[in-house]
């Protein structure tokens, strides 16, 4: 009886240890992802494009496995309709100790970029290039100028300059607003 009891207790205890072990690692990468927490929920964009193109778009913006991934879902509304355009995966990259987004197009490219915090209401995304070998062409700065307003602006490059081809403000939905405002309180 006492070995039963003694294995009940050292099993049970292995168990604790992983389970703190595991809290530790989701809290480091929380820490991380720390940067991007001003991002979940739904927003809303209507800017203009550098050639006088309208754009309307929505981004939904949701955490995923535990808090250990941001997903983005961006809808785009033209004549006919809206139709989803990019699907996204935000995380910690531990080997790269960045913060990368994956980003899937609705035309079956995909990207691959880091995050770079510069301060605590900007990100740059695509600044620095996630392979050495291939840098990015196209570069965004995400500016937050409160919890409810970022103003986006996204850069090509053409034949070795950088080129603004949009500088927008996304707000977040009204519904989000309240619920935030919520939270605080």
């Amino acid at each position: 009886m006492r070995n039963l009891v003694f294995w009940i207790i050292a099993v049970s205890a292995a168990f604790s240890a992983s389970a703190i072990h595991a809290d530790d690692k989701v809290s480091a990468v929380e820490n991380h992802l720390t940067p991007l927490e001003r991002l979940a929920g739904e927003w809303m964009v209507h800017g203009k494009w550098n050639n006088g193109d309208e754009l309307q778009a929505r981004n939904v913006y949701e955490w995923g496995l535990g808090k250990t991934i941001l997903k983005a879902k961006t809808y785009v509304k033209t004549d006919k309709g809206e139709y989803q355009r990019y699907e996204a995966v935000m995380a910690w990259h531990p080997k790269k100790k960045s913060l990368f987004i994956v980003s899937f197009s609705f035309d079956g490219n995909m990207t691959e970029n880091l995050i770079e915090p510069k301060d605590a209401d900007t990100l740059q995304i695509g600044f620095s290039p996630f392979h050495q070998e291939e840098p990015g062409k196209v570069r965004q700065i995400i500016q937050f100028k409160d919890k409810d307003h970022f103003t986006w602006q996204v850069f090509v490059q053409n034949d070795k300059n950088w080129q603004e081809i949009i500088n927008a403000t996304w707000e977040r939905k009204a519904h989000e607003q309240l619920a935030s405002r919520q939270r605080l309180n």
